[in-house]
């Protein structure tokens, strides 16, 4: 009866592995395909939509602590599958995360032509997509012969990366206002200026203006920081409740759990606090 369940519990997660690698495929695809036809709305969609990618990650890490704790698995094989599993999720997220991170430079370009029309970089998206579903799908059927041979194929989308490269520094050699472009949309703060073949760009100073916004960007993301804290704390807690309804937590167990987190939540906050106090005040000095 155990066997059973820890078969069927195990099948569920690799279920949701292909659930959450259909996310992931679909947000590589319109990141791209928004970039490509300048889709601001597509963009949009993709952006926010890694919310579900980063909530069916915590989803599946909450179901296979579950797993282990109500069922205990002892095989060593079941263990390293288990295992395998955790880090496959991570690895599916963080691919998510680069999606996003594509929909955001179209966001940012807004519409403004590309320096050179979009051919390879769909190319090389349509061959990782089908790299990592094969991939997938070869660990949940455990097809190991197919997982060997899939690492080969990366060398089709090292070559059309140079290739691209190469594009782009003959571009920028041929046409250096293309350089001008891409500083100006860096979103760095500088002003550059091209004359004949050459580009000049003078480095603002640091006045007490411009530290006063540094200081302002430094807040905000102690701010973001201490909110993601505050979002593990609260998974973290989510987790060892459900711990405790699979009775693998006492009541004593989940109180000192809880004290445990409030206190590193509490601890690290202040590290925080105390990083950005110092950053400001290292800034603030003339």
């Amino acid at each position: 009866m155990a066997r059973e369940t820890l078969d069927r519990k195990i099948r569920h997660l690799l279920d949701e592995i292909l659930v959450l690698d259909s996310l992931v495929e679909a947000a590589l695809i319109e990141s791209v395909e928004a970039l490509k036809k300048r889709d601001l709305e597509l963009a949009r969609q993709v952006y926010a939509g890694d919310t579900q990618i980063n909530a069916k990650r915590f989803e599946l890490e909450n179901d296979i602590i579950i797993t282990i704790a109500t069922t205990q698995p002892v095989m060593a094989g079941d263990l390293r599958l288990i295992a395998s599993i955790l880090e496959v999720v991570g690895e599916l997220e963080r691919i998510g995360d680069y999606a996003k991170g594509i929909a955001r430079i179209a966001l940012r370009m807004g519409n403004q032509p590309p320096v050179k029309p979009l051919i390879d970089i769909p190319r090389m998206v349509e061959i990782a997509v089908d790299m990592l579903h094969r991939a997938v799908t070869a660990f949940v059927t455990h097809d190991a012969e197919t997982a060997r041979l899939i690492p080969q194929e990366d060398d089709q989308v090292d070559d059309l990366y140079n290739q691209i490269y190469r594009e782009l520094v003959a571009i920028m050699l041929s046409d250096p206002t293309t350089i001008d472009r891409a500083i100006r949309e860096s979103k760095l703060g500088l002003n550059p200026s091209a004359a004949d073949r050459s580009i000049r760009v003078p480095i603002p100073e640091l006045s007490e203006e411009r530290r006063r916004d540094m200081v302002k960007l430094i807040k905000q993301l102690a701010e973001e920081a201490k909110v993601r804290l505050r979002a593990a704390r609260k998974d973290g807690m989510d987790t060892a409740k459900k711990l405790k309804a699979a009775n693998f937590l006492t009541e004593d167990g989940l109180k000192d759990f809880e004290d445990e987190v409030q206190d590193l939540t509490k601890k690290f906050t202040k590290k925080i606090d105390d990083h950005a106090v110092a950053k400001e005040a290292d800034l603030m000095k003339v």
